[in-house]
């Protein structure tokens, strides 16, 4: 998230605390953490979900700018986009100060 207008910039995060406003969605957003990656195989394992299910959370989070992904063969990789975390927490700190 770039420089944007605050109308643009508050639609951006309110995408990204709706996408994390899931049970689920926290789960998979806290096994990305510290910069690891995983596919949908390792997350859905690891969630005990059901692939469709972990598939539908991840585009949401990939869609609202807070996971990115990399292609490596047959397998995507998701992990956490750390510069739209850092205008989140940016942000969190103006309305804290």
């Amino acid at each position: 998230m770039r420089r944007k207008k605050n109308t643009e910039l508050l639609n951006d995060l309110s995408g990204i605390f709706k996408a994390l406003a899931n049970p689920s969605r926290l789960q998979i957003f806290n096994m990305l953490q510290n910069g690891k990656e995983m596919n949908v195989t390792e997350i859905y394992i690891k969630l005990q979900a059901d692939q469709p299910t972990v598939s539908h959370h991840l585009s949401i989070m990939k869609n609202s700018g807070i996971l990115e992904t990399r292609r490596e063969a047959q397998s995507i990789f998701y992990f956490i986009n750390k510069k739209n975390l850092k205008t989140v927490i940016s942000y969190l700190n103006e309305v804290i100060d």
